[in-house]
């Protein structure tokens, strides 16, 4: 796993977050538009 390379969940989750953030806001913008 993860801390076998010494990485810590908590800055994977962090940047998982900072990533998909802006992809979720955007889905959300477009299923608004849609509607």
């Amino acid at each position: 796993g993860f801390h076998k390379r010494g990485i810590e969940p908590d800055w994977v989750a962090r940047v998982s977050l900072d990533y998909l953030k802006p992809l979720v806001n955007a889905a959300n913008a477009k299923a608004k538009t849609t509607k």
